[in-house]
């Protein structure tokens, strides 16, 4: 009965890190495309759509730069999927 408690717990926390490490990258994205300022008239935007936020993500910050803010969803990973 425990054993299989702890094979789900270790199931469910590998999964949701693997879900964590390919999703973020999408969600840093999403929330630099929302948050850039609005452009003065005349001017560009600060990104001109997903793959240029990304190359300049990366350009910028390096790839780890896609990761930004994941330490703490990663620390919880294990107990939001138990639960």
């Amino acid at each position: 009965q425990m054993g299989d408690v702890a094979k789900d717990l270790t199931a469910g926390t590998i999964g949701g890190a693997a879900q964590l490490i390919v999703g973020h990258p999408f969600d840093t994205i999403k929330v630099k495309l929302q948050s850039q300022p609005t452009p003065l008239p005349g001017q560009v935007p600060k990104y001109s759509g997903a793959i240029d936020a990304v190359k300049k993500t990366i350009a910028a910050e390096g790839p780890g730069g896609l990761y930004k803010g994941m330490g703490a969803p990663l620390a919880t990973v294990a107990a939001f999927n138990a639960v």
